[in-house]
């Protein structure tokens, strides 16, 4: 009766453990489901019917307006630290295009936050070390106490080249996610008979709901072949404003056609078909890592649960028989 006890108490456990997990899990892709139908619900009110926009959008306008003032204080810093010649921040900027940040201050509220963040850290750190350390009864030695301002401050410095550089990646990844339907569109224009400027601008407009970054930067390149500049130059930069080798290889594939006078159609096929057989080797490499990424959290978490759960009980059985002989002798 004892060992049944102890079964019951074990599948009670682990009824509960696996209705809460599966209760946190299924409120978490709801939660994701719902959030993804919110954006697309967004995206369609301000490209067809310019509607108001939803609760999270008028939340996030509200915080835009309560930042507003520190982001003045961002530019206000940034505009006299910086020299106000931009062709010395080429690449500062091209930084922000590629993260999706047009607006002209971008590159002064990047270098206010820089400082001000920094200067924020340290003087906060400070300020607790003197009033609330002091009376908690923790000591710091005067070097320590520069030490560790200083890498504060350090830390406040770099911290928004750390979000810049997130920003930067998680745009990458949503336009090389977006390529292949854009690239089977552009394959089906070109063949139905558009020519490659006509192309691009169509699929620009067909991807401005499911892919927006995509989307302007193929705008962006048409509006620059239509304001009279070479088409050869407004692709390559496309090239360098996305920074990625598969658009890279795509430009380089439409100027060589384009140069050369070969068949646009033909060509967007087959790299069509290489990308696609490329994606798919992606997919298998990611396939074949997947075990060996699987036996560091089996090992460390899976494998000492079964454990405990399979030899708990004879172990428990065990200690109690022992604990039964010795109080006898």
């Amino acid at each position: 009766m004892r060992l049944s006890g102890e079964i019951m108490a074990l599948i009670v456990a682990a009824t509960a453990f696996l209705s809460t997990f599966l209760l946190i899990c299924g409120l978490y892709f709801y939660h994701r489901r719902r959030a993804v139908e919110r954006n697309l619900n967004e995206r369609m009110q301000k490209a067809i019917s310019r509607a108001p926009l939803s609760d999270n959008s008028a939340v996030a306008g509200r915080l835009m307006g309560l930042l507003q003032p520190l982001l003045k204080l961002f530019d206000f810093v940034g505009k006299r630290t910086v020299a106000k010649r931009p062709e010395q921040y080429t690449a500062l900027r091209l930084r922000f295009v590629r993260a999706g940040l047009w607006g002209a201050n971008a590159p002064a509220v990047f270098w206010g936050a820089k400082i001000c963040l920094g200067l924020m850290l340290a003087l906060g750190f400070f300020v607790l070390r003197v009033s609330i350390f002091e009376n908690l009864g923790v000591y710091l030695e005067p070097n320590q106490t520069v030490l560790l301002s200083t890498l504060l401050a350090l830390l406040g410095f770099y911290l928004p080249d750390l979000w810049l550089s997130h920003k930067i990646g998680k745009r990458k990844d949503k336009i090389r996610k977006s390529l292949p339907d854009a690239l089977d569109l552009m394959v089906i224009c070109v063949e139905a008979g558009m020519g490659i400027d006509a192309a691009i601008n169509r699929v620009s407009q067909d991807i401005s709901l499911s892919a927006p970054e995509l989307h302007e930067e193929l705008r962006l390149a048409t509006l620059e072949i239509r304001a009279g500049m070479k088409r050869e130059q407004a692709l390559r930069n496309l090239g360098k404003r996305v920074e990625l080798e598969d658009v890279r290889n795509l430009v380089a594939l439409l100027i060589q056609t384009d140069r050369f006078g070969t068949s646009m159609a033909s060509a967007l096929r087959v790299y069509a078909d290489a990308f696609r057989t490329k994606r798919f080797q992606i997919a298998e490499e990611k396939a074949a890592k997947l075990p060996v990424k699987l036996i560091f959290p089996c090992v460390l978490f899976i494998f000492p649960s079964i454990g405990v759960v399979t030899a708990g009980p004879a172990f428990v059985q065990l200690l109690r028989s022992l604990l039964q002989i010795a109080s006898n002798t």
